[in-house]
């Protein structure tokens, strides 16, 4: 192919996103700091009994509600009402019980940390043990990294190699316990050995209320509760229920908790209320209270703003590492603690309390550092509404950087309207008929990890090009022989495929799989904005194998069938339109048979098979050469073919 077809990108783009995600991170971090200052300030009022007990539950009470309240008015604003017939279906029966359960749990656990323990800790731990949530996420995070590690170790190895090897897994077993540890191990170190007045069933609240949260707030168990019956829409309808279930389990606990804990409350709960507002109005305590709201509502708006622009991860990461800092600088400035010594009085002024903020901030650096924001990903899908990108709209007091952290979905959840969107826009994904078409071709056998990802890097250096200018779009196919051993995708092929959802950053549901008359076809239709990649993984067992044969196959292939998509997707409108319906809806359809889209380590049969005939890919018996440039005037299709492991 002619290298001036090839325009490289220009570095205007890089500049604006630099510069974009400067300014999302200065915001953001502007915003946490401001909620974590006006979260002191109010935790300051009672450690230093400037406001009775009722006071600060009415404050707990209203900074936990608002979000819930915030909540219910957004789904309310989308939800429809009138129109019956747009609604969604609710989750199964079991389902909906959990998203209750749930619901509840999450509810009490908030209201007891924020009500009995939150005051109690350190400043600096309070600002940073509540990332422990994220242990659930990491452990899962770590698991899946350990598994991958051990799929792609060789049996000949070196010893350096397997002392290395054994240091990473060890280290990665220290990062997945540590999470889960941690907030019992501060608990006992504070009630035993500090001088702060951490009580022992303090401790049992901050351990329960912290393994409750990183329970509730896990991604399946989010995604399970709030699609609707069939697992492919959101609900937002059960999402307003649970906003109140959760809001109504917080008053609950609170005022079980304050009767307890106040005598008179008990005989007089009304004139304590009205006694709470008018300190609350006396010491000026709505000030940090909405301060607190609103830097919560912001820092969530700007994190959706990030999101749109695919600037998540690295806005998340720097505001979740500044924003705790400079809070406790912020607050120990404006409230003049050096000079006071005040500093060390809310901080730590004895060996075990800095040891315990030390072990809290290992908390607060390994999501940063480490594996949970993997789980964020590098999102290439730009302008996603918020109900495809976030579990909730909500945020959370005493849990910010943690709680938009494990908010955001990366895979996306679509209502049912942006779904039948996107399955239009899917069949209409085809090239226009003025565009051109590239087709790069791939023979692999017996390539090693080094060779598939130097296949993988170049093909993704070549698809980041700029293409659209050119009125241009990349299709890449790989033929990978002998890849299908006794019904199912052998190692080699299946490490291919987890290099290159490592590489692009995909899910297996985004792997659109077929069964074939020589094996099985995967089909990745979006990979990098418009460009597509099939990846053929041929049985020995129905087609002739070694690589030649997988050139002929090719590039009959891509020259009879690929560089005619209009007069094929004619073919399959008119002749076979039930079947090929099934290879043009996404994963998330609702369709009334089986899907036809399978995880890429399962090879079944299913009516996908039959579009591709036999006449359609038999092998032509006639030699082709190693490499080969065909160019077709008609469609204007350039056929680049290549193997892999000549480069």
């Amino acid at each position: 192919m002619n290298e001036s077809h090839i325009a490289l990108a220009s570095p205007q783009p890089n500049k604006q996103k630099t510069s974009l995600s400067v300014w999302f991170s200065l915001g953001m971090t502007s915003m946490l700091v401001t909620s974590h200052v006006s979260l002191l300030w109010l935790l300051r009022l009672y450690k230093y009994e400037q406001v009775h007990p009722v006071t600060w539950y009415l404050v707990v009470l209203i900074l936990l509600t608002v979000p819930c309240m915030a909540e219910v008015i957004y789904w309310l604003w989308t939800t429809p009402i009138i129109n019956t017939c747009a609604r969604n279906k609710l989750p199964p029966v079991r389902h909906l019980c959990l998203g209750l359960l749930s619901s509840t749990l999450e509810g009490v656990a908030l209201a007891a940390f924020g009500a009995e323990v939150a005051h109690a800790l350190p400043e600096p731990v309070l600002l940073t043990l509540p990332s422990s949530v994220m242990a659930l996420a990491i452990v899962k995070d770590i698991l899946s990294y350990v598994k991958n590690l051990s799929q792609s170790s060789s049996k000949k190895l070196s010893e350096s190699t397997r002392c290395r090897r054994a240091g990473i897994l060890a280290i990665s077993a220290l990062l997945a316990i540590y999470p889960l540890l941690i907030t019992s191990l501060v608990g006992v170190l504070l009630c035993f050995w500090s001088r702060f007045e951490f009580s022992s069933a303090q401790c049992v609240v901050a351990s329960t209320s912290v393994f409750l949260l990183s329970t509730t707030w896990d991604s399946e168990v989010m995604s399970l509760t709030i699609l609707s019956f069939g697992g492919n829409t959101r609900c937002s309808r059960v999402q307003m229920i649970y906003a109140s279930v959760k809001a109504v389990a917080i008053t609950i606990t609170l005022f079980l908790s304050l009767t307890f804990k106040v005598a008179l409350f008990r005989n007089y709960p009304y004139e304590h209320l009205i006694f709470a507002f008018k300190e609350s109005a006396q010491f000026g305590v709505f000030t940090p209270v909405f301060l607190c709201c609103f830097g919560g509502l912001f820092s969530f708006l700007l994190c959706v703003a990030a999101s749109k622009v695919c600037l998540i991860t690295p806005v998340l990461q720097i505001s979740m590492f500044l924003s705790p800092m400079l809070a406790i600088v912020l607050s120990a400035i404006l409230w003049n603690d050096f000079d006071t010594g005040a500093f060390w009085e809310v901080s730590a002024d004895d060996l075990m309390s800095c040891i315990v903020i030390v072990l809290s901030a290992g908390t607060w650096l390994i999501p940063i550092f480490a594996s949970a924001f993997q789980r964020l990903g590098n999102a290439q899908v730009a302008n996603r509404k918020l109900t495809e990108s976030f579990y909730s709209f909500s945020w959370s007091p005493f849990f910010w950087e943690p709680r938009l952290v494990l908010n955001y979905e990366k895979y996306s959840i679509l209502p049912f309207e942006d779904m039948m969107l996107q399955n239009q826009e899917l069949k209409n994904s085809k090239p226009k008929s003025g565009g051109k078409t590239v087709f790069i071709c791939t023979t692999m056998y017996k390539e090693t990890e080094a060779e598939m990802s130097r296949y993988l890097c170049s093909i993704k250096s070549t698809l980041d090009h700029d293409w659209e200018q050119l009125d241009t779009r990349v299709e890449a196919h790989v033929v990978f022989d002998s890849s299908i051993s006794s019904g199912e995708i052998n190692g080699r092929g299946r490490h291919f495929l987890g290099l290159l959802c490592g590489m692009f950053d995909l899910n297996d549901t985004d792997l659109h799989k077929f069964s074939t008359p020589y094996g099985c076809q995967i089909e990745i239709l979006k990979i990098v904005k418009t460009h597509s990649m099939l990846i053929h993984f041929k049985d020995p067992t129905k087609v002739k194998a070694k690589k030649r044969w997988s050139q002929v196959m090719y590039m009959h292939y891509v020259l009879k069938v690929r560089s005619h998509p209009r007069d094929n997707y004619q073919y399959n409108k008119e002749e076979n339109n039930s079947k090929s319906r099934c290879s043009q809806i996404p994963i998330n359809s609702v369709t009334t048979g089986t899907s036809n889209f399978l995880k890429a380590d399962s090879l079944s049969n299913n009516d996908a098979s039959e579009l591709y005939r036999a006449s359609q890919i038999r092998c032509v018996q006639k030699h082709e050469g190693r490499r080969s440039a065909c160019v077709r005037d008609l469609n204007q299709v350039y056929v680049l073919t290549t193997d892999a492991d000549t480069g």
